[in-house]
């Protein structure tokens, strides 16, 4: 019976250990922005429903707390090429990971205002006629003005930067986005001020 004991003893102590490794090891995984920005995306791939859905992710920040907790702040989009992308926002904690509740940033086609993301000016812009006349639609793309070149590259992997650079110097100090519509032989850029309204359209 001694012996019983002692080695169900030695298992739970075993078991603890490996339980004190496993939660360890994720806490130094979690070194730097990067990794906790990789951990959430995988996270997020991981969703059957974002997985089954064309998308995109973009980061709005990634900040360590004095406890060692990481929080991460993400946008997923969802079709965010077309004239209704539908978007929302995801709060992490690391770790172990978890989230909170999705805020929605836009659905059923409806921009908010005033603008405050690429979505919005999509949707705004998808009622003028300069964006309707761009048909079959193939990529839809919005920019905050004045343009950050790696934020137009993360939600537009395929911009031409130096393009809309030009372009964008065009444009009256109102025009707060720039909204790009991509066809099969033809592209239009529509401008927008800050609650949506059409500035230009070429």
């Amino acid at each position: 019976m001694a012996s019983f004991f002692r080695i169900l003893t030695i298992a739970v102590v075993i078991a603890f250990a490996a339980l004190l490794v496993l939660s360890f090891v994720p806490l130094q995984a979690v070194s730097t922005q990067e990794n906790a920005a990789k951990i959430v995306f995988s996270d997020l791939d991981s969703d059957p429903v974002i997985s089954a859905n064309n998308h995109v992710y973009s980061l709005f920040s990634a900040e360590k707390a004095a406890d060692g907790q990481w929080q991460v702040v993400v946008k997923v989009t969802f079709d965010p090429h077309t004239a209704c992308p539908k978007a929302f926002i995801r709060t992490y904690q690391l770790m172990p990971i978890r989230h909170g509740i999705d805020k929605t940033i836009t659905s059923n086609c409806i921009a908010g205002t005033p603008i405050a993301f690429p979505e919005e000016a999509i949707l705004a812009a998808s009622k003028t006629a300069g964006a309707s006349s761009v048909q079959p639609l193939v990529e839809a793309c919005g920019y905050e003005l004045p343009i950050v070149d790696a934020k137009a590259r993360e939600y537009c992997p395929n911009a031409d930067l130096t393009r809309l650079h030009a372009a964008a110097t065009a444009y009256p100090s109102s025009a707060k986005w720039l909204t790009e519509w991509a066809g099969a032989n033809d592209r239009v850029l529509v401008a927008l001020d800050a609650n949506g309204n059409e500035v230009s359209s070429r």
